[in-house]
């Protein structure tokens, strides 16, 4: 199973968002599982995983913007990378992918 995880706040400030989202991030990497893990983050030229990736990869939402993820972000990314779950903190994409 592909399963992403909206990730774009380890970007930003110090919030509970973002230290809910490092405390998946840390689980992620320590157990073994069969499912494949895709970060989504604002933009990949502004990002270094804070510590090693392992199995995740990541992928790109494109944008900066709350709307910008919402309305494209989301379901770009997730189109591209075939997912087959989308783990979103606060907003879901604009419509569904089936």
């Amino acid at each position: 199973m592909r399963i992403g995880i909206d990730m774009h706040v380890l970007q930003g400030m110090r919030q509970g968002s973002r230290t809910y989202l490092e405390g998946i991030y840390d689980a992620l990497l320590r157990i073994p599982n069969p499912h494949k893990w895709h970060g989504l983050v604002n933009s990949l030229k502004s990002w270094t995983p804070p510590i090693d990736a392992g199995g995740i990869s990541w992928a790109e939402l494109g944008t900066h913007s709350k709307l910008g993820r919402f309305f494209y972000g989301m379901n770009h990314a997730s189109k591209a990378a075939k997912l087959d779950c989308l783990h979103a903190t606060y907003v879901l994409p604009a419509r569904k992918r089936t």
